[in-house]
């Protein structure tokens, strides 16, 4: 939470710092957020196995509604990151008349909308709960919606960003071998760079959330329960465990992120590094 916090004070304060991509980058932060609040909470009370919260209906479909927002939102903002990086590597010269502020915030906003409705789908009536039920994720809701907002979602997220960094990372291969002026080169450098880093985000994301994904399939197959829950909690654990990977990777590979940290700490009112990472 405080790592996502500060990314999101970094841009508010620093105008060198509000950049169409940082503007996705706010998104995948806020989407992260939404990890600690409410969906942690929520769960450590499933956890600790209340009597009057395993039989609280709206309770247990807020919980479910918490993950499908926090994960719906990471995924599709990090997917139109790559989006904003494939048309800023490939389309240079159509880049800022495509991706202009109002597109970005209408973009944005249908990201939102979309996982607002889907979160609340299941307490408008899209669930299976009964008395009794035990609060699982994949026990409450319907098998076509869980199905559809999860796997299907996430791996045509996942396949569209893929094919799109395959692209973008051709490309630049290719402006390597050419011969531009410099500004040109600097400017593709540049946002190959920034490229790079969104990769990597990426890539931690299926990496900390893939596990759960696999684990969401076992819930369909006949297997012991008890095995099912051990490995759903410890992968589900893994997963929320991304949302404070993000802004580790800022810090790390982002200068401009990295010295608007040290300013606010700092309690500093000016960047003195050059954003240009």
């Amino acid at each position: 939470m405080f790592g996502n916090g500060l990314v999101v004070i970094s841009f508010a304060k620093f105008k060198r710092l509000q950049t169409t991509m940082n503007t996705f980058l706010i998104s995948l932060a806020v989407a992260d957020s939404l990890v600690a609040v409410p969906t942690v909470p929520l769960y450590v009370l499933f956890y600790l196995h209340s009597s009057y919260v395993e039989k609280a209906k709206y309770a247990c479909l807020a919980k479910c509604g918490s993950v499908l927002i926090s994960l719906s939102g990471s995924i599709m903002s990090l997917t139109a990151v790559t989006v904003d990086r494939y048309f800023a590597v490939l389309y240079p010269l159509h880049y800022t008349g495509w991706m202009t502020k109002p597109n970005v915030i209408k973009l944005i906003i249908v990201i939102w909308v979309y996982n607002i409705i889907i979160s609340l789908m299941p307490s408008m009536g899209v669930n299976v709960w009964r008395d009794g039920i035990i609060c699982d994720f994949f026990l409450v809701l319907p098998k076509p919606f869980t199905i559809f907002t999860v796997p299907i979602i996430l791996f045509a997220c996942l396949f569209v960003s893929s094919f799109m960094y395959i692209q973008i990372f051709r490309e630049a291969s290719r402006n390597k071998k050419r011969v531009e002026k410099f500004s040109q080169q600097e400017k593709a450098s540049r946002e190959t760079r920034a490229a790079k880093v969104m990769f990597l985000i990426f890539f931690f994301f299926f990496l900390f959330w893939f596990p759960f994904l696999i684990c969401s399939f076992l819930k369909y197959i006949p297997t012991s329960r008890m095995m099912i829950e051990i490995i759903k909690n410890f992968t589900l654990t893994l997963a929320m465990c991304n949302s404070a990977v993000n802004p580790i990777i800022y810090c790390w590979l982002r200068r401009d992120f990295r010295a608007a940290f040290k300013a606010i700490i700092q309690g500093k009112s000016e960047l003195k590094f050059p954003v240009n990472a």
